[in-house]
C-alpha cells in the first residue's frame, strides 16, 4: 500500500496494491510450499482464481486466494 497527503483537503490517502489481471504471476503457498501460478480471473467475492502446477498431478491445479495472499512472481529473465 502507499499513502500520500491530498493537497486539496489534507488528508491522508492510502491506495493499496494494483489489482491483478488474469495472466499475471504470483507466488502463493500451496501445502507447505511456495510455488509460482498464474491468475486466471478474479471472482466475485474478490478473490484470485489461481493455476498452479503440483508436482504429480496429470493437470494444473486451481485454486483461490485472497489478495493479501499473492505475491508477484519475480520475471523469468
Amino acid at each position: 500500500m502507499t499513502a500520500r497527503r491530498s493537497t486539496r483537503t489534507d488528508r491522508t490517502i492510502t491506495k493499496s496494491s494494483p489489482d491483478l489481471k488474469s495472466g499475471s504471476r504470483v507466488t502463493v503457498s500451496f501445502g507447505r510450499h511456495d510455488t509460482t501460478g498464474m491468475v486466471l480471473r478474479k471472482t466475485v467475492t474478490g478473490r484470485y482464481a489461481v493455476e498452479v502446477q503440483v508436482d504429480g498431478a496429470d493437470e494444473p491445479v486451481t485454486t483461490s486466494y485472497a489478495r493479501s495472499e499473492l505475491q508477484v512472481a519475480p520475471d523469468r529473465s
